[in-house]
């Protein structure tokens, strides 16, 4: 049993709060186009965590590293072309 026609798991972020490194995973139905991006809570862009094709079926693991980043929250967005999901993590210095 595979993940249903165009879906998009994205799991919490683990452990969160964090402060070296976070993942969450990704699992899509088919392999497509993904836009993984890291906001601060002003809203501005601070990281690019993937941009590509993203394979399908199995659980694929987004790293998030706290390298540079102050203690605060963001938000991880993940957009495929037909969907957008978000996470929230926390960084704790």
């Amino acid at each position: 049993m595979g993940v249903p026609t165009g879906a998009v798991m994205l799991s919490a972020a683990y452990p969160n709060p964090f402060q070296r490194q976070a993942n969450l995973t990704l699992t899509l139905s088919r392999p497509e186009p993904v836009h993984v991006s890291l906001y601060d809570a002003l809203g501005r862009r601070v990281r690019v965590l993937h941009d590509g094709i993203w394979p399908a079926e199995s659980p694929q693991t987004i790293s998030i590293l706290a390298d540079g980043l102050p203690s605060g929250v963001y938000l991880i967005r993940v957009e495929t072309t037909a969907r957008v999901e978000s996470r929230m993590v926390t960084v704790l210095r």
